[in-house]
């Protein structure tokens, strides 16, 4: 089991419930419930401007009275943590729509954020995205896990950014090559438009580019495979005990987590038959072939749930495509400039004339 390090959650929302949801989402997620200390310490401010203030003096998310402690162990010894990330909402008192984004990422870009709102926008969605956010959390089908490795994914992201900056100098001072030193600078370059670049990454970048999950995250992977198990366990009780579990639910809030972690097809297949070869281990012929008939039908939903979640994303790349386009279409073309021009004070020569010999 990973032990993750504590980290500062800076929630930034005006919605005065907004930090009562993110802190009983957190305290009952998977990575808090096995932390053996506070995991997650959340500070709320209600502006842009406060939020912006916090970060520029970082110790202000770790002073006593002004954080909101989440997490199963609050007794003995407090932890600080180290890790920083910020929770934020668009429309606020003081900054509105992806502007606060934008605002965001020009004065803290190497701040991992995350956009947490109840608008359910597919455009705003892409336009959080492809202006630096690390993901676009709708509050309403929030799930406790999917928050939990939202921020710790972010976080991995970071140490990554800067492990890869760090092997970038080392190699650079070892041997200043430049053709490899502009290979790996354009490397990092890549992996920073991404994630953390102030300049706005593609949506096909940002959405497939990543590579398999289980490579990429192990103990997260992991925990989507306890996820899967549990849904399938579900699946089989409720077939043999005739008894009704949210099964629907839970696949679209599994499939937003992958969704999230930019999975592919390929990922949900390695999630499913890794799941099948677990319970095969401790399970009966009899009962595993009841997990692989069920789970055939429950792949292809989850399957459908990712499907329209990256559906959702590209529609709003559609409807913005089709503003920009409209609006170039709506431009005043440039008039061709018909004026007369003044002819020169200079006469000239014909060109049958032949100047003299001097």
């Amino acid at each position: 089991m990973r032990s993750y390090s504590p980290c500062n959650v800076l929630l930034i929302d005006d919605d005065p419930t907004a930090l009562e949801l993110v802190e009983a989402l957190l305290a009952d997620s998977k990575p808090a419930t096995d932390a053996k200390a506070e995991l997650f310490r959340v500070v709320h401010v209600e502006r842009l401007s406060l939020g912006l203030d916090a970060l520029a003096n970082s110790s202000q998310l770790t002073q006593p009275g002004s954080t909101h402690q989440t997490g199963i162990h609050q007794t003995g010894t407090h932890q600080t943590g180290t890790n920083q990330i910020v929770l934020l909402d668009l429309n606020l008192p003081d900054s509105q729509g992806i502007a606060t984004l934008e605002k965001m990422r020009l004065a803290h870009p190497t701040t991992p954020t995350i956009v947490l709102t109840g608008m359910d926008d597919e455009v705003v969605a892409v336009q959080a995205i492809e202006s630096g956010a690390q993901g676009f959390l709708q509050k309403d089908n929030l799930d406790a896990n999917l928050l939990a490795y939202a921020l710790l994914l972010a976080l991995d992201r970071q140490r990554q950014l800067r492990a890869s900056s760090s092997d970038e100098t080392t190699e650079a001072a070892i041997q200043p090559d430049p053709s490899s030193g502009n290979a790996k600078q354009n490397e990092i370059e890549s992996f920073e438009r991404l994630a953390y670049s102030v300049r706005p990454a593609t949506v096909t970048s940002s959405l497939f580019e990543s590579g398999l999950i289980k490579d990429t995250v192990p103990e997260i992977w992991r925990g989507l495979v306890d996820t899967y198990i549990q849904i399938l366990e579900l699946v089989l009780e409720q077939k043999m005990f005739r008894v009704e579990h949210p099964i629907s639910y839970r696949l679209r809030a599994l499939a937003e987590q992958l969704g999230f972690l930019k999975a592919g097809a390929r990922d949900i297949v390695e999630l499913h038959t890794l799941a099948l070869k677990k319970k095969s281990e401790t399970e009966s012929a009899i009962k595993t072939k009841v997990y692989a008939d069920e789970g055939r039908l429950i792949v292809l939903e989850l399957m459908g749930y990712l499907a329209t979640y990256y559906r959702k994303y590209f529609i709003g790349l559609s409807k913005i495509n089709a503003y920009k386009v409209g609006q170039t279409a709506n431009q005043p073309r440039t008039q061709p400039n018909t004026q007369t021009r003044t002819p020169s004070k200079e006469p000239l020569n014909s060109p049958t004339e032949r100047q003299p010999y001097s």
